[in-house]
């Protein structure tokens, strides 16, 4: 049996099934045409105050991984108060994503040495977009932490996605990438 060729994860956590699969999705068009495979779905949400999440794995090889994902390489949190529950569970040297009106700073992020990024996306979704729609944002940021997948790359897909408001979307992927820090 051949080994598993390594990949990316990514996890999109949010209270929106729509954004976050959205996210997933976009990140996953993004990376094919930067010449990796991707895949990208939706796990069943396990109970009430979980929220929603989606899933894209990213790698140069054939992905045969299905199913759940314990721990991501990048962890994108659409609202802050769901850090609070997931911050034990990051992984090690991992790096998160928050939309966040102030730079986060957790104890238990320092402490698993996870990299912080923050933004306020909500902010720069109502002013580029028109309404609190942080996840093309939030994909800005990411392009920014995970430069494999380069910003025109995310532009491209989010203008693939969108049947409307690409041009907003677009303009919201270029502020996340500037605000992240």
């Amino acid at each position: 049996m051949a080994a598993q060729t390594p990949y990316y994860t990514f996890l999109f956590v949010g209270h929106s099934q729509q954004g976050v699969k959205a996210a997933a999705r976009i990140l996953a068009k993004a990376a094919l045409s930067s010449g990796f495979k991707a895949q990208a779905y939706c796990p069943k949400v396990r109970g009430p105050g979980d929220g929603h999440s989606a899933v894209a794995r990213i790698g140069k090889g054939e992905i045969q991984e299905k199913g759940a994902l314990e721990y991501a390489d990048f962890t994108i949190f659409f609202d802050p108060s769901l850090l609070k529950e997931r911050a034990k569970t990051l992984k090690e040297k991992s790096v998160a994503i928050i939309n966040s009106e102030e730079k986060v700073a957790s104890p238990e992020l320092k402490k698993r040495k996870v990299k912080a990024v923050s933004l306020d996306a909500y902010a720069i979704g109502a002013s580029t977009v028109g309404k609190h729609w942080p996840a093309t944002a939030l994909l800005g940021a990411l392009a920014k932490a995970f430069p494999r997948i380069p910003l025109k790359a995310v532009k491209s897909a989010i203008q693939s996605d969108f049947y409307y408001s690409q041009e907003q979307n677009i303009a919201a992927a270029d502020e996340g990438f500037r605000a992240a820090k």
